[in-house]
């Protein structure tokens, strides 16, 4: 029974948001050097420009 209260707390506080940014932090801290620092947040500024789903297209 503990087990399930713990389980059901730690949903509770399940945050979306702190973890697409732990996933951002970590894909960006895989980054080899600074070229490719600066490309992979290029392409996190793409992404929050063009959602996945919008398709890009002007009609």
């Amino acid at each position: 029974m503990k087990t399930l209260v713990s389980k059901l707390i730690a949903l509770l506080k399940f945050n979306p948001e702190q973890s697409a940014h732990a996933r951002r932090d970590a894909y960006l801290a895989e980054a080899t050097d600074l070229y490719d620092l600066e490309a992979r947040m290029r392409h996190l500024e793409r992404q929050s420009l063009y959602p996945r789903g919008f398709g890009g297209h002007a009609w």
